[in-house]
């Protein structure tokens, strides 16, 4: 085959990621991952299997990121070193529902993710036990899922019955949801 310049390389990321202490970036790329430093030193290619589709990715500390990967046959979250190295590890199985977004806490010990079923759930990383953070049945969760700085609380938009959206907070500790804004009103 012969080789093709690519003229505007920027529009083959569909995907992109800054490491919590801003050293590094993860891109996705033309069905591939790689992490690049922030000092524009040498590109890792985290990934090197073909035929295998990314669509998301994110960094649990400097030196680990965690992606959304068919390897398996169907999107699961997968845990590799930033750097290549060693074996990725397999943190979820047997998804029955489309897993199509991740958001990792702060602090690396958590991440949630979000599926085709309206489903937010919380996975441990250190023994890949998972809990339901909410199951919605009105439209879904939105994509603005985010972490306060100590990872003690998950916070995220939920639709209601009468399809106003609300934010919600997700206790880590105890287990338990509650509505910060009406529903009287869509917030987000």
């Amino acid at each position: 085959r012969r080789p093709r310049w690519i003229k505007d390389p920027q529009e083959k990321i569909s995907f992109w990621e800054i490491s919590p202490g801003g050293k590094f970036v993860a891109i996705i790329a033309r069905g591939r991952i790689f992490v690049s430093p922030a000092n524009g030193s040498r590109w890792v290619e985290v990934t090197r299997k073909s035929g295998i589709r990314y669509s998301a990715v994110q960094f649990l500390d400097e030196k680990t990121i965690v992606y959304l990967s068919d390897e398996s046959g169907e999107f699961e979250i997968w845990k590799a070193n930033s750097d290549g190295s060693g074996v990725a590890q397999q943190l979820t199985r047997s998804s029955t529902v489309l897993i199509d977004r991740i958001f990792a806490s702060p602090d690396g010990k958590y991440i949630a993710y979000r599926d085709k079923d309206f489903k937010l759930t919380l996975l441990k990383v250190s023994d890949g036990t998972s809990r339901i953070v909410e199951q919605n049945r009105n439209g879904g969760i939105g994509s603005y899922v985010t972490w306060s700085k100590n990872s003690e609380y998950l916070c995220y938009p939920s639709d209601e019955d009468n399809t106003n959206t609300v934010i919600k907070v997700y206790e880590i500790s105890t287990g338990k949801s509650q509505k910060i804004t009406t529903d009287r009103l869509n917030s987000y």
